[in-house]
């Protein structure tokens, strides 16, 4: 838990290794998933990143909770799946979160990230997880945060942010 929390680099850009992020984000996540999907890794990346990892971890947790949640509300017998991958490209680090439940209905996919909305019934969802994503990943980390549904069926959420963060984009210390 103290892993995943961070506190004391909380809000801070460090080189963290995106796949520590994910292991810790899968433990403190597996009450959400372990009856109803079974989480598989694909770790190739194996650099570290220079990243907020405190925000990061949001953005994981976000996304596999959701993912879950998609899997539960088909009302399976059998477990679903979460699959979790990571690779370099170019100068990107790249991490693809799967699942294999009924995907995004294509009238929801251009308000995805939108703040508030919500395919949940009233009282169940904020709306805001992919909101505070999208701004975690697209404002904070210079990247980019897209979905699509799978071929094989399911969702995939595929994060792209720079391996290391442009200069011209962190925040100017102000002078005292």
């Amino acid at each position: 838990m103290k892993d995943f929390s961070r506190t004391e680099s909380r809000g801070e850009l460090s080189q963290v290794f995106v796949e520590k992020l994910l292991e810790d984000t899968l433990n403190v996540s597996r009450n959400s998933w372990k009856y109803v999907a079974e989480a598989t890794t694909d770790f190739k990346l194996n650099s570290p990143v220079e990243a907020y990892g405190d925000l990061l971890n949001q953005v994981f947790m976000n996304i596999i909770v959701n993912a879950a949640q998609a899997i539960q509300g088909q009302g399976r017998t059998e477990l679903g799946a979460i699959r979790i991958e990571t690779r370099r490209e170019g100068n990107d680090a790249v991490i693809i979160i799967s699942d294999d439940g009924p995907g995004i209905p294509e009238e929801h996919m251009r308000k995805l990230f939108d703040p508030f909305f919500t395919t949940k019934p009233i009282g169940q969802g904020t709306g805001l997880g992919l909101s505070v994503s999208y701004d975690r990943i697209v404002k904070k980390h210079t990247g980019v945060l897209s979905a699509e549904n799978s071929p094989e069926g399911g969702a995939r959420f595929i994060i792209r942010i720079p391996m290391e963060q442009p200069r011209d984009s962190l925040p100017v210390e102000e002078e005292l």
